[in-house]
C-alpha cells in the first residue's frame, strides 16, 4: 500500500487542473449542510478544492447512511471544511506540490488517509 498516498496525491494533481467548481446541484446540497458563516468560507476555496471536498463529503454521507449519525450534517460538514487552512496558506497549485513533496521527503507530511 505504499504507493496509495502517491497515487491519491497524483489524482488530487491532476483534477486540480480541471477548472471549474461543483456543480450547481453540489453548491445547493453544500448550502443544506452548512451554516452561512461556513459556506462564505467554503466558497472562498478554488473550485478544484470545493470540488473535492464535496466528494469528501458525499463518501462520508454515504459511509453514515443507516447508522446512528445518519442524517447528523456535522459529519458532512467537517468534511466540506477539512481543508479550509489551505486558504491561509495562499500557496498556488504548483507551490503547493512543492510544499507537499518537501514535506514527504523531509518526513514532514503524514500520508493522506
Amino acid at each position: 500500500m505504499a504507493g496509495e498516498p502517491w497515487r491519491h496525491l497524483a489524482g488530487r494533481f491532476f483534477g486540480a487542473l480541471r477548472p471549474g467548481g461543483p456543480s450547481p446541484e453540489d453548491r445547493a446540497w453544500v448550502e443544506t449542510v452548512l451554516e452561512p458563516g461556513e459556506y462564505a468560507l467554503w466558497a472562498r476555496q478554488p473550485g478544484h478544492d470545493r470540488r473535492h471536498t464535496v466528494q469528501v463529503a458525499r463518501r462520508v454521507q454515504a459511509a453514515l447512511a443507516g447508522g446512528p449519525h445518519a442524517g447528523d450534517s456535522r459529519w458532512p460538514a467537517c468534511a466540506l471544511l477539512h481543508d479550509i487552512g489551505k486558504l491561509a496558506s495562499g500557496l498556488s497549485i504548483p507551490h503547493r506540490v512543492l510544499a507537499t513533496l518537501a514535506g514527504r521527503v523531509t518526513g514532514g507530511v503524514p500520508d493522506p488517509g
